[in-house]
């Protein structure tokens, strides 16, 4: 198979988690609160943060876990993809111990910015699109991520065992209890078992890695034929000056890391691989396109 065969599939295997969504639409009060507000004085701790740890929290909703943190010494920068959702949570809290407030796709942060740790509390709708590489940003722009689940953890654990093994990152689980009121301040519960879901950054080796297939990645856009050529030449990839097997193996690593978006997008990984090369895609996924 050509390089240029070559390519053509792995844009198709990762064009899906470019797409920018607004995945925060909320019309009621019980929509935009969380299911377990945390009045825990120990939160930062069973997180695995300190006091003053730097942290992005992402997809971060009506901002009772980002709150809670930040009245508890943590610095907090809070982000959501929803203009509405962050003037909500503003709203909400205004005296507020949390730095900044900002909209965006998490798949964007942390570019330049490093931060300490990248926390969110149950990003579910993030979970089928954009969640994988939100992640990989983490590995590669700060001392890792640490996801919160007080519902069942969902395809979150399956992608960081993904990115561990791909780049060489930590990754462990724990179940803590965490004091708090479920939906309500009004319903207080004792304890309540949340899941941490914490993915450690890699060495320096695989922080690079990490960070040139992000730079990929950005390179790639929207674009349809894009060949290795004018990919190594990209602003964005141009300045580590990647050969033809370095960029075969980054687009490798970025279908790997789709396998853990959604089942669309498997798809179209399995179909692509059986018109041109079946060792571009795991075993597990061949034959979808005939189901």
């Amino acid at each position: 198979m050509s390089p240029g065969m070559r390519v053509d599939f792995e844009i198709a295997s990762v064009r899906k988690i470019l797409k920018k969504r607004d995945l925060w639409a909320p019309h009621s009060e019980s929509r935009r609160r969380q299911d377990l507000i945390p009045r825990d004085a120990a939160l930062p701790e069973k997180m695995g943060l300190k006091p003053g740890t730097k942290v992005l929290f992402f997809a971060g909703a009506a901002g009772d876990w980002a709150n809670a943190l930040a009245e508890r010494g943590v610095e907090v920068h809070y982000s959501d993809a929803s203009k509405a959702m962050v003037e909500y949570a503003k709203r909400r809290f205004p005296g507020t111990k949390i730095r900044s407030f900002r909209s965006g796709d998490a798949i964007r942060w942390p570019e330049k910015i490093r931060y300490d740790r990248v926390v969110s509390f149950e990003p579910i709708p993030l979970e089928a699109s954009s969640l994988p590489i939100a992640l990989l940003r983490a590995i590669a722009h700060s001392g890792g991520a640490t996801l919160a689940y007080y519902r069942e953890g969902g395809s979150v654990e399956l992608a960081m065992k993904a990115l561990s093994k791909i780049y060489g990152a930590g990754f462990r689980h724990e179940a803590k209890s965490v004091a708090g009121a479920w939906l309500s301040d009004d319903v207080r519960m004792a304890s309540n078992y949340v899941d941490f879901y914490h993915l450690d950054a890699p060495g320096a080796e695989g922080r690079r890695l990490a960070e040139i297939d992000l730079k990929v990645l950005a390179a790639l856009g929207d674009r349809k034929d894009v060949s290795l050529a004018a990919l190594a030449k990209k602003p964005e990839v141009a300045p580590y000056g990647l050969g033809e097997k370095e960029l075969l193996g980054s687009l490798r690593r970025l279908a790997r890391v789709s396998e853990h978006v959604d089942s669309p997008l498997r798809n179209t990984i399995a179909v692509t691989a059986e018109k041109f090369h079946k060792d571009f895609v795991p075993t597990r996924y061949r034959g979808l396109a005939n189901e």
